[in-house]
């Protein structure tokens, strides 16, 4: 007889539909710290103001997100640990009946064990920046790197869920096969990002791979081309007049340490609505971010005919990031686009 029970991931999925369906706020992603003990050169927090967010700040967050109908709530940074009251703040989270996901790099998680063993997460997400002290060294200026690794065999005998991601840098490219291996070791899921969103300045120290070589590693997984194709017989889906395709503040939003509340962790300044001492709530700034999401391509922008959508990670914050402009991506987004749709399109088909 089949199993007709749902898969976690499956019940998840089916929340999503139905909490975009109803524009019910399913999940948040709170920051309660911007502060980092990492000194990675390819992260998106590099030049925002350092703090914590007060303890009294979270608990009037997490009352709203609550009243919104809000279950899933992952605790992020900077590096969460980090905060003076951190203990405080995931114990109150998880009694407050949230699923709760936290964020972390790993390096002083072995100093929560007993926390995390007694309020079990649903999962700690695990970025991993290297395989030993070397590495580590090299991409997040940190001594005794290999701690990380070590400490995932301790989460694991605690019987604390963990995934573990990573991005691709040509630092860290080197590294990929052996973090998967790592992962399978552990029985936790691996994922990797290929793409690498830079200011400027940040471009200039950190080399990304090259469209072709992001290609060949994403078309490697048999679930992403699948997904790929998809899209191409879907065509009509991601063509069109509207900017944004995430649908800003209707099931998802990311809260900063200062209670800006953005569309992800990527929003702008200009995109967010602060709501520091209540002065806004979170469903006025969700209200302002579905507005943003309203917005349509200028007719005289490039993207809003490229036959290259499908397979474009087209997003206006992200464009803001590469190139100061929410209306136009870097040549770097556009090859990278060109060459997985030209790939995909040889075993689809005009």
């Amino acid at each position: 007889m089949e199993n007709d029970r749902l898969t976690v991931r499956d019940f998840k999925q089916r929340l999503m539909k139905e909490s975009e369906e109803k524009k019910v706020l399913l999940s948040a992603n709170v920051e309660i710290t911007s502060i980092c003990n990492f000194k990675c050169p390819h992260c998106y927090n590099e030049n925002v103001e350092r703090g914590y967010m007060p303890l009294e700040s979270f608990q009037r967050i997490m009352n709203e997100l609550k009243n919104l109908g809000c279950v899933y709530l992952t605790i992020t940074g900077g590096e969460p640990l980090l905060h003076p009251q951190f203990e405080e703040i995931y114990k109150r989270t998880h009694k407050a009946g949230f699923i709760v996901s936290l964020f972390s790099n790993g390096y002083i998680i072995d100093n929560y064990l007993e926390l995390l063993s007694r309020y079990k997460p649903y999962e700690v997400d695990i970025s991993l920046y290297g395989i030993d002290d070397e590495s580590y060294l090299i991409n997040t200026g940190i001594i005794n790197g290999k701690k990380v690794i070590n400490n995932l065999e301790l989460l694991e005998k605690k019987g604390i869920t963990f995934s573990l991601k990573t991005v691709v840098t040509r630092n860290l490219l080197p590294y990929i096969e052996q973090m998967r291996l790592i992962a399978h070791t552990h029985n936790a899921t691996f994922r990797l990002d290929a793409y690498v969103y830079l200011s400027p300045l940040q471009a200039k120290n950190v080399e990304r791979l090259t469209a072709k070589e992001i290609a060949e590693l994403l078309l490697k997984s048999n679930e992403y081309v699948e997904l790929e194709r998809k899209a191409l017989i879907e065509r009509s889906s991601c063509i069109g007049e509207q900017l944004y395709n995430c649908r800003p503040g209707e099931n998802n939003i990311f809260i900063t340490w200062d209670e800006n509340v953005k569309m992800c962790p990527f929003g702008s300044e200009e995109h967010s609505c602060n709501i520091k001492g209540g002065k806004s709530s979170i469903e006025d700034a969700r209200r302002y971010l579905q507005k943003i999401g309203e917005l349509k391509w200028p007719k005289d922008k490039k993207c809003i005919n490229c036959k290259y959508l499908t397979t474009c990670r087209k997003c206006p914050e992200r464009f803001y990031v590469e190139s100061g402009s929410y209306y136009d991506p870097t040549d770097w987004m556009c090859e990278t686009a060109k060459c997985i749709y030209e790939r995909i399109q040889d075993d689809v088909g005009e």
